[in-house]
Formats: structure tokens, sequence, C-alpha cells
């Protein structure tokens, strides 16, 4: 079956991205990074606008993995490939006219933090926008841990109440165009936040402020919790991070099965593979 560009991600994808392992396998070339497959749309100019936050943070000022992260990356292949995800998300978002995008993975440590904050780094980069990064994994939020950040109140304090206001929480980690909304202190069973009509107004007001910004949230794995499940009516699609070598075509297809209806799968991201297509 051949699937048109402009449709989202679905179960039948799932020959399409084994094929793709199978090649990468038998491939010499050095390991790259990431994949999505197929694009469409075309970008827009928009106009720029500066944010008030209510603080601007030193990245990387306390224990910090800054080898793994956009501006501090040695292989320039990889920075390449961000910039390839970038300008594919931008453009099927754009072609939809949606901006609210999350990012996950079947199961644990797949990587999808590591890609949301180097994907939002990358759209900051690109002078027509800026991104919004949510730390949505709020049973393990860890955003801040990834970017040598100390630890404070985010959204999870934000949709427990306590008259806590947004703008408080926003932080800039010293990076044009990029805004952070931290996890907060991480919540045991977040499900009854991720459907309270706070948390829908909150991503409707954000996704309606401006209209240059990309929002994204990393939020937790598909097969782990209800949490995608339950945030994910308020998102306009999601990606999908798969790890080459770990994640089998059963679990891949049963994650996609299960946000089918729930929510658009823009595309996926295969992570730690060997070669780019």
């Amino acid at each position: 079956m051949t699937k048109d560009d402009n449709q989202e991600e679905g179960p039948q994808s799932v020959d399409r991205i084994q094929a793709a392992m199978e090649r990468y396998r038998s491939s010499p070339i050095p390991e790259r990074s990431f994949v999505l497959t197929g694009s469409s749309g075309f970008p827009s100019v928009v106009e720029p606008r500066s944010d008030v936050v209510s603080e601007t943070v030193e990245p990387f000022s306390c224990k910090g993995e800054k080898s793994r992260f956009l501006p501090y990356l040695l292989d320039q292949s990889i920075s390449d490939t961000y910039k390839i995800l970038r300008t594919q998300v931008l453009q099927r978002l754009q072609s939809r006219g949606w901006n609210v995008l999350g990012v996950t993975s079947s199961f644990p440590k797949e990587g999808k933090t590591q890609v949301a904050v180097n994907l939002a780094m990358s759209i900051a980069n690109e002078k027509n926008h800026t991104v919004l990064l949510i730390d949505g994994n709020l049973r393990n939020p860890s955003v801040t841990k990834f970017l040598g950040i100390p630890d404070r109140k985010g959204l999870s304090e934000y949709l427990q109440g306590g008259g806590i206001p947004l703008e408080s929480l926003l932080i800039t980690p010293n990076y044009p165009g990029f805004l952070l909304m931290p996890g907060g202190e991480s919540v045991h069973d977040p499900v009854d936040l991720f459907g309270t009509p706070k948390m829908g107004a909150f991503l409707e007001e954000t996704k309606h402020r401006y209209h240059d910004r990309v929002i994204l949230i990393d939020l937790p794995p598909v097969l782990d919790k209800a949490d995608v499940l339950v945030v994910g009516p308020h998102l306009d699609a999601v990606i999908m991070v798969v790890e080459e070598n770990r994640t089998d075509q059963q679990r891949l297809r049963e994650s996609l099965l299960s946000l089918n209806g729930v929510v658009p799968v823009l595309g996926t991201v295969l992570n730690k593979a060997y070669k780019a297509v």
C-alpha cells in the first residue's frame, strides 16, 4: 500500500519503518541520528516579537550533558539531520495550520526527551519561529535535568492550583527564541491533572497567543501509562520516537493503534539509526 505524504502515520507505516531499519543495519555509514518520513507544505513568513518571562537561566550551569545537545554537538552531520527534521516538522504543521506537537515513544529511554530538546533548539534557530518546550512527563520530569538547570516549579504546580501565575513559571535557558515550561515536582498519577479544564485552557491559550510559536510537549511513553491518551485530544499531533534495535514491530503497532482516533501521528523519528534517508 502506498501512503500519501499528506496523511498522518498509522499502523500501516510499521512495515516501512521496519524496512528502513533493515537498510540502516546493512549500511557501512557511521551512526547518524534521526529521520522523519515524508514531508509536505510550505513555510510561512511571520513577524518577530519578544517574550516576557520570569527568569533567564544559564543552561548547563550545573550537571548537564552538553555533548548531547545542539549547540555543543561535535558531529555536524547530526546537527544537519536536526535541520532536516525541523524542516519536515514545520512543513507538516504549517500545511495543516497546527502548532501544538507532542513528542512520545513506546517505552522509556528511547531518546524522546533528547529529541524534544534538540528539535526545540533547532526550531528556535529558525528566524521565523519561536518555540515553547513544555515538560509534560509529570511522572518523571527531566527536561531541566537534561539541560543542567536546577529544579524549579512548573506545570505540575500550575495544574494543581494555588494561584501561581503562568508567567512566573516560564523561563528562557539563555537561548534566543526558546521558552521553557519545566515539569516541576513529579506527580505519582497525573492523569487527573491532564484531564482538567485547566490543562485544556492552558494549551489553548498558549496555542493562540503567538502565531509564530511552536509548542512542543515532552510526553511520557505511550505504552507506559494512560497520560498520553488523556492529553492527546488537546494536541494537534504527536511524533513517535523509535529506537533502532529496541522497539519491535508489534510494540510500535500497539503504540500507533492506541493513538488512533485520539491524536494524529505526524511522523516517526528513528533514533540511533545508522543512516538518514
